[in-house]
């Protein structure tokens, strides 16, 4: 700058031969800002000090980290946006491939050509895409990966099941009765949301292409909104009599009830009567566990209470799904579809199986799998152990873990002696409201899948272990 003097013409660290002429450096400095190279101002360069030129550069570098920002916002943005229009409308939605349907006829039409002899090696691997690949790979990662602690119990209740009904058909027709239509079913599941005063919160979704029911639901304060997300193939098993109650009981009794309870009593339990809740975060409501401790709980719930009206209480499909995902974990999609069929013969099924087990991934024949549906089992298991000391009303009374159960139970009684629980209105799903009747089912369930009573849950299912 300015303070550069001295015959050689230094300027600003560099020596200029002619004084009157910019050096180089200084004008690829200015090269691509919008400052005039030679003047700012109307004041010549070589007039500006060191510091004036300094503020100046500081200046351009913020004005175009900002248009960086700005334009990575943007693009962000439509990212998302796009994501969100190509996304499936329904749960776990980032996980769903866009391509699925595609992938399943080829694969399928491939596997028919494999058995047949005409084709000498298994079909490849399906390829799936996604709305936003970056998302589904993150779910991969919040679930875990998959375990093996209950895998002998899983084989076990298999091979039972096997033994005793043979394919699925015979099974399916002993566990969840006669077949009903659509019409049947809708009436059946408005009746139940009736009953237990959602009828309007929570809407009916038909899909042609669905392969499972499912639910999805927007929180507000105090208040759930649900989607029930049905498939509308006749042949599909759920279009059973017992089976919709089962349906029912698992998303409306338990994922909704738990969902709209929590809304109503989670500022109390881990807020303004919880001893410990919320420490952690320095006195906030947030839960303190992860996704998938939560995610266990929660679907073991619903786990045994989808099996309340059945009349088989084999834990056949949670032992199934948990023995599936653990073998995703050591095969690709053929390998496994290979290794299901003694289990699931009918070919739909089974790719419903090692679909759900390699959702989130690219190439379905990595080694890896999707953890998620192992809660089933895991969560089932674990409550039933504690079935005799645990408070299963508190459990549907909020979104409650095993792992916060002890800060819960002390919340809720000092929650249920205020004068707040008097103006709470909580949600009872039916299979609680009558005394002693849901301990039976329990007991039902335990024996049935030879589950042992234990005051702590067993070494291998300790929540410890898997940190």
């Amino acid at each position: 700058g300015g303070g550069g003097g001295g015959r050689g013409g230094v300027h600003y660290g560099h020596i200029v031969s002619d004084p009157k002429v910019p050096p180089a450096s200084l004008k690829a400095m200015f090269r691509d800002s919008s400052l005039a190279w030679d003047s700012q101002k109307g004041k010549s360069w070589r007039k500006q000090t060191s510091g004036q030129l300094s503020y100046q550069l500081e200046l351009e570098g913020l004005k175009q980290s900002k248009k960086k920002v700005l334009e990575y916002s943007m693009a962000l943005a439509e990212k998302k946006a796009t994501a969100e229009r190509l996304k499936p409308k329904m749960a776990y939605g980032d996980i769903t491939p866009v391509n699925a349907l595609a992938e399943r006829r080829v694969f399928l039409d491939g596997w028919v050509e494999y058995k047949a002899g005409r084709q000498r090696e298994r079909p490849k691997d399906p390829q799936f895409e996604y709305a936003d690949a970056e998302a589904a790979g993150k779910i991969m990662v919040e679930y875990g990966k998959p375990r093996c602690a209950l895998l002998d119990e899983a084989k076990r209740i298999m091979d039972l099941k096997r033994a005793r009904y043979g394919d699925e058909g015979g099974y399916e027709a002993e566990a969840w009765g006669e077949r009903v239509n659509i019409e049947n079913s809708e009436r059946i599941i408005q009746r139940y949301l009736e009953d237990h005063g959602v009828a309007e919160h929570v809407v009916i979704k038909w899909h042609d292409n669905l392969s499972t029911p499912s639910m999805t639901m927007s929180m507000s304060h105090r208040r759930a909104k649900g989607v029930l997300h049905l498939p509308r193939n006749p042949k599909n098993k759920h279009f059973r009599r017992e089976w919709v109650q089962a349906l029912l009981d698992h998303e409306v009794g338990t994922h909704f009830a738990c969902a709209i309870n929590d809304a109503h009593t989670g500022e109390y339990l881990r807020g303004t009567f919880s001893a410990t809740f919320g420490q952690a975060h320095g006195g906030s409501q947030k839960r303190t566990v992860s996704q998938r401790e939560a995610l266990v709980t929660e679907e073991g719930l619903a786990t045994l209470n989808t099996h309340m009206s059945a009349r088989v209480k084999l834990l056949w499909g949670p032992a199934l799904a948990y023995w599936t995902r653990w073998m995703g974990s050591q095969m690709g999609f053929s390998e496994l579809f290979e290794a299901l069929a003694p289990y699931v013969p009918e070919l739909q099924r089974r790719w419903v199986q090692c679909y759900r087990c390699k959702r989130g991934l690219r190439d379905t024949g990595e080694k890896r799998a999707l953890a998620k549906d192992q809660c089933y089992l895991e969560g089932a298991w674990k409550l039933l152990e504690g079935r005799r000391h645990l408070d299963f009303r508190l459990l549907h009374s909020g979104r409650i873990a095993l792992e916060e159960y002890p800060d819960a139970k002390s919340a809720w009684l000092r929650f249920s002696q205020s004068c707040v629980r008097e103006r709470t209105k909580l949600m009872v799903p039916h299979f609680l409201r009558t005394p002693g009747k849901y301990e039976e089912h329990l007991e039902a369930i335990a024996e049935a899948n030879g589950v042992p009573a234990r005051e702590l849950p067993s070494e291998r299912l300790r929540w410890a272990d898997y940190h």
